[in-house]
């Protein structure tokens, strides 16, 4: 297999503008910085590529101290993290890659949607699922 360049599909460019990872994390484990860096920010960070690297050590103590679990606020915030459920998905991703004069406008589209809002925690769990997300009724289409 040939080696080839890189592909510039703009996230980077988006990423320096969009910063609501930095914004909803409450333990402030994300960079705030216009550009990424060589400097990694602890041993646990995999070196030789630039990056916003993470503050490990204040995302884990929030994670044992300040929310109790996995948080993962960063990940339900952040635009690319949305699952592809319509064509508008791959409308903004094309932008992104193309026009990066519109991605102050994604970002706000993303919040307008209310993409990565907090959801109140307490609803989930008191949601009626089924153990271990299995159902064992049977539906009347199967029966």
């Amino acid at each position: 297999m040939a080696t080839d360049k890189p592909i510039d599909a703009g996230i980077m460019d988006f990423c320096r503008k969009c910063k609501k990872c930095a914004e909803a994390c409450p333990s402030e484990a994300l960079s705030f910085d216009d550009e990424p860096s060589w400097e990694t920010r602890g041993d646990w960070n995999n070196p030789g590529h630039k990056a916003w690297f993470e503050d490990s050590v204040k995302c884990m103590t929030y994670w044992r101290t300040g929310s109790g679990n996995n948080c993962t606020i960063c990940f339900a915030v952040c635009p690319f993290s949305k699952e592809d459920k319509a064509w508008i998905h791959d409308w903004v991703n094309f932008g992104v890659a193309t026009v990066p004069a519109m991605d102050g406008f994604f970002r706000s589209m993303d919040d307008a949607f209310g993409y990565g809002t907090q959801e109140d925690p307490e609803e989930w769990w008191n949601l009626d699922l089924p153990e271990y997300g299995i159902s064992t009724e049977r539906s009347v289409t199967e029966a």
